[in-house]
């Protein structure tokens, strides 16, 4: 079932739209912005869990995504217009962290930063997806008419 966007809406906490005003609910800025949140903390889990995986390599090098960086570059391309979806870049793989001397059988990887680091992560996970089940739940609620 595909779903499309609502034709008529009156005050809901969404904002006043004029009769005959088409509107998209489902996509908008706020929502797309979450979602890419969503997976930037996505790609920093993966690069913590193969830190974690590689501990014990002494030729490792510590992987990291600057989720801050990328959120905040996110947010900015969010204001400006888009024409296309094609227009908006995606998230950067991963950064590695240079450092500038690497000794032979010393390894980068700090199991006690990385394991703050996961919990910290998760925990910022778990909100971003409660904040967008609740955007989606007050559509729900809207869409019902029981708002």
């Amino acid at each position: 079932m595909e779903l499309k966007p609502k034709k008529y809406i009156y005050g809901t906490d969404i904002g006043y739209v004029k009769i005959g005003m088409s509107v998209n609910l489902i996509d908008n800025e706020y929502i797309n912005l979450v979602k890419r949140a969503i997976k930037a903390l996505e790609k920093q889990h993966e690069a913590i869990s193969e830190n974690i995986s590689n501990v014990a390599n002494p030729y490792y090098r510590r992987k990291n995504t600057d989720f801050r960086h990328i959120l905040q570059t996110e947010e900015k391309l969010s204001k400006l217009h888009i024409t296309r979806n094609k227009h908006v870049q995606g998230l950067p793989d991963e950064i590695t962290e240079s450092t500038l001397s690497i000794k032979k059988g010393d390894s980068e990887v700090d199991i006690n930063r990385e394991m703050s680091e996961l919990a910290e992560n998760q925990v910022r996970h778990d909100f971003v997806t409660r904040v967008l089940r609740g955007i989606y739940d007050k559509l729900n609620s809207s869409i019902k008419g029981k708002l």
